[in-house]
């Protein structure tokens, strides 16, 4: 499944890891207690320890509190995002051309 893992920190002393379809308005957010735990969860889900480390440690640091880090869209297995406990569905859009 294709998703955009994004990064923030709503407070001092947590981390937000959200996951979101693109082009989909609805995004699922787990916080966590350290940037260690943040890590661990990107790691697990296929981003790299460098890549992690530096958004973790140099880029969130810089950011104000409404803000976000946003990876490159990642093809994800749902069972994997399930099992971090990101429900993510897939929304069917109803066609415009069906009759009834």
């Amino acid at each position: 499944m294709v998703v955009i893992v994004g990064l923030s920190k709503p407070r001092k002393g947590t981390i937000r890891v959200s996951v979101a379809r693109p082009r989909c308005g609805s995004k699922l957010t787990r916080n966590y207690p350290s940037e260690r735990e943040a890590a661990c969860v990107l790691s697990h889900i296929g981003v790299g320890a460098e890549a992690a480390e530096y958004y973790l440690f140099k880029l969130l640091p810089l950011l104000s509190r409404d803000e976000e880090l946003s990876f490159p869209p990642m093809n994800i297995p749902q069972p994997e995002l399930l099992l971090l406990g990101f429900r993510v569905t897939t929304i069917l859009r109803p066609s415009s051309s069906r009759q009834r």
